[in-house]
């Protein structure tokens, strides 16, 4: 696949190559901003007349003097859109995005309601749905357009669908999703006691008893603790079901039965409304994360009354993964003690880029539910969201990977030409058919084939292909035909996408500087980061950050619940805000169609709900959501769109950190012996873009030299504007960034194989207070590497650079 031709279209350019195109796009959009200013209420009076604008031309020096000196100052800044910057997690932002954002600005749309922001929210709530898609989640269902489709409309709204939105970043949308987390578990409280004080009959499940029929207890005989401890969507649910059992015991409109239900809650001692610490001092609460996991998630535990001493921190391995046996111990270990509002597992972790095996912790879930043990799942995938682009193929490309697995599973030729594929599947099935009537099965067999040649529609085709192999079926009954084998085959499974991914995120790079040249297969994809990306849907709430790895200027981050009835449980009245109250029985997404029974078709209305009532914050920009929509427009968030961009930043870390892995055979041989050693500290290939390292003196295996080297080293890859000075940023020909692992959040035990591999001698001596280990970054998102590869070697002349500071510092000149 070429990526590059992509990458150098959709970006401005790190010189600006594509300038001209931008300049007059942007022009486009200021004097289409201009026009309409002109032209609404044409005939209204200026405020300034031309005659007039001398007696303000000192205002406008002053603007324009102060935004001479703005403009200067700015060219202050590091330069992100280089591919020379890899330091944090910063790059270059799509032209698509540029323009969104601007045009939104123009604008200054609110997107707290539809009433300040007419426009953007709709923009909004399209761009949440190509976000759901990408997360794996269900999108809701689409409006439909004629009477004949509302029916199917209506049974879609029965099932499961997620909600997102954006937010100003992944610190508010992780603190919004434990909120959101913590209100749905211990809401469960409040039903159970408002339920019994009226005496509302109602059913509860237990995790254990999650696939069983008949299976459900009256809510008085199961207790608190396992109330707190049911399945997140047995909770989110049984708020449903409470406002039913109340509308059927007293024989009341729904209307009146949330009204309600509403009031029951209020009067609970367990009510959200009262407050959350009767319940937290009785049943005291706590959240489980990685040492690796995001600041955020302690920002989260002061801001919602759990305290940041009971975060309980769950083991990581080598790789800076979760450890799912430590986290299912230290679970077993609080029950009945402390009651966990969820799991936090990490996407992409801040320093490392590390993936937590997500299949896991899902796995260390479903086991606990045989005990009646189950946890709200909550991934912060700010940084590693976008990686899910790579299990969201085209439809015809989905199509055409069904179609070859469905030959190979059959054992027939495939062909692109569908006809030619039809028939060898009818041939064989007459080949092998049994029974009577093989005639008219071959013939029905061929015409059900040829129906899906028309199809265009992707879950349509899947079904009538279901029914095409159903009667290949009919027509063999041969035992590896049967009916949930073929639709096992015609569904791709987790190791199919490992496989395809793997596949997909890989090249033949060559490694070249003076006299050492070496071709090496560079492939993205441990399968258990694979197997961890696949199981998104599994999770409960995820966030992600477009004005990450989705190349969408700041602000612009999201969260996405697996389940939009969450918001039932966060809702808050505003008077100045209107948008549709969301009905606890039937659950309407924020865009959905209003129709009565009984009313005309003609007069069927399309309403739009405001964001303000069930988010944590209020007012948000409308440019964001400009932004984000052109973006996913112009670059689709599937692996042929998007997914270009994700697959060259990924291989990009994967080339750098092999020229680590190399770089004493590269000096060898041409002849500059480094008397030092790079120490690629994550021991394998990075998880996602993030490589990590220090450097160590040859025969200087001790924490405090390494520290001291690695330390002097960042200094010569940046300049003093972090420390606070102001200095130009023209002369400074790379950027890295420093991080550095200490306890507690690195215990030893995590760093104890880096330790042995790096052949650290005092490994020990980390463990005493105040001692840290230090840590180079390199966050490899540019997209321009992959693009420049056959003209510069960025991370050619980069290692030069890297190896010239090094020696400045072992030789004692810096």
């Amino acid at each position: 696949m070429d990526d590059v031709n992509p990458l150098r279209a959709w970006f401005l350019g790190p010189k600006a190559e594509n300038s001209d195109l931008f300049e007059e796009l942007i022009l486009d959009t200021l004097r289409d901003a201009m026009y309409w200013r002109r032209n609404y209420f044409p005939g209204d009076v200026p405020i300034l007349r031309r005659s007039n604008q001398y007696d303000v031309q000192e205002y406008f020096d002053g603007l324009e003097e102060n935004l001479t000196q703005l403009l200067a100052d700015l060219r202050q800044s590091f330069p992100f859109h280089s591919p020379r910057y890899i330091g944090h997690q910063q790059s270059d932002v799509s032209m698509a995005g540029l323009l969104g954002m601007f045009a939104g600005m123009l604008y200054n749309s609110n997107n707290v309601t539809p009433q300040s922001g007419y426009v953007t929210v709709d923009w909004e709530i399209d761009a949440c749905e190509s976000l759901l898609e990408m997360l794996g989640y269900r999108k809701p269902p689409n409006i439909p357009t004629n009477e004949a489709q509302y029916s199917d409309y209506e049974n879609q709204l029965l099932h499961e669908f997620g909600w997102a939105h954006l937010t100003s970043g992944g610190t508010s949308a992780n603190i919004e999703a434990l909120w959101v987390a913590r209100t749905v578990r211990y809401s469960a409280l409040a039903i159970k006691d408002a339920a019994e004080a009226e005496r509302i009959p109602l059913k509860v499940k237990l995790p254990s008893h999650s696939l069983a029929k008949n299976m459900e207890r009256d809510i008085d005989h199961v207790t608190e603790e396992q109330m707190l401890l049911l399945k997140p969507n047995e909770s989110i649910y049984l708020l449903a079901r409470f406002i039913n059992a109340i509308m059927n015991k007293e024989e009341i409109s729904a209307g009146d039965a949330i009204s309600r239900g509403k009031e029951m809650l209020a009067a609970s001692k367990y009510s959200p409304q009262r407050g959350f610490f009767e319940a937290a001092a009785k049943f005291p609460p706590c959240l489980l994360a990685s040492g690796a996991s995001h600041y955020s998630v302690r920002k989260a535990a002061d801001v919602l009354g759990i305290g940041r001493d009971n975060i309980i921190f769950v083991d990581t391995d080598d790789k800076f993964r979760m450890d799912p046996s430590d986290l299912k111990n230290k679970l077993a270990a609080i029950k009945n003690r402390q009651f966990p509002i969820a799991v936090v597992a990490a996407a992409g972790t801040t320093e490392e880029g590390a993936v937590d095996p997500l299949h896991r912790v899902v796995g260390v879930r479903k086991e606990l539910e045989e005990e009646d043990y189950s946890f709200w799942l909550h991934v912060d995938a700010a940084w590693g969201g976008y990686f899910r682009t790579f299990y969201s193929l085209r439809p015809e490309v989905e199509k055409e990977v069904v179609r070859r697995k469905l030959s190979e599973h059959l054992g027939v030729s495939y062909s692109n030409d569908m006809t030619e594929w039809h028939e060898n599947i009818v041939r064989l099935g007459r080949a092998e058919a049994s029974g009577s009537q093989q005639d008219e099965k071959v013939k029905v067999l061929r015409e059900s084939l040829s129906r899906t040649l028309t199809s265009t529609d992707s879950k349509e085709y899947y079904t009538l292909l279901k029914v095409a192999m159903e009667k290949f079926r009919q027509l063999t009954r041969k035992s590896y035909s049967s009916r949930d084998e073929i639709h096992r085959v015609l569904e791709l499974s987790q190791e199919d996408w490992v496989g395809l991914v793997r596949s997909y995120v890989r090249e033949d790079v060559e490694i070249s500087l003076g006299k050492y040249t070496r071709a090496i297969m560079c492939e993205w994809g441990d399968p258990e980061v694979c197997r961890a990306l696949y199981n998104f849907p599994q999770a409960d709430s995820i966030t992600v950050d477009p004005h990450k790895m989705g190349y969408i200027p700041y602000s612009c981050g999201a969260v996405a619940y697996r389940n939009d009835r969450i918001r039932h449980f966060v809702e808050q009245e505003a008077p100045y805000i209107t948008g549709a109250t969301p009905d606890m029985l039937i659950s309407l997404p924020p865009r959905h169609l209003s129709w009565h029974e009984g009313q005309r078709w003609a007069d069927r209305k399309r309403k739009v709900e405001s964001f303000g009532p069930f988010i944590l914050e209020g007012s948000r920009p409308g440019a964001a959501a400009a932004a984000l929509r052109l973006s996913t427009q112009v670059m689709p968030l599937h692996h042929d769109g998007h997914g270009r961009i994700i697959r060259a930043s990924a291989l990009a870390a994967r080339e750098l950190y092999e020229w680590f892995v190399h770089w004493q055979d590269i000096s060898s041989a041409n002849s500059f012996e480094a008397d030092y050693e790079f120490l690629p500290y994550q021991g394998q290939n990075p998880d996602t873009n993030i490589v990590i390292f220090g450097v160590a003196r040859n025969g200087h295996r001790q924490i405090d030299d390494i520290n001291r080297v690695t330390e002097a080293v960042y200094r010569q890859f940046s300049i003093s504007s972090e420390l606070g000075e102001h200095e130009h940023s023209y002369s400074q020909p790379f950027f890295l960034s420093i991080t550095e692992f200490k306890e507690p959040d690195y215990p030893y035990s995590t760093l104890e194989r880096l330790f042995d591999r790096c052949r650290i001698e005092d490994s020990m001596r980390y463990k005493d207070p105040g001692q840290s280990l230090k840590v180079l970054r390199a966050t490899v998102m540019s997209p321009y590497i992959v693009a420049l590869r056959e003209r510069q070697s960025i991370f050619g002349e980069f290692m030069q650079e890297l190896d010239k500071a090094v020696r400045a510092v072992i030789s004692g000149d810096q």
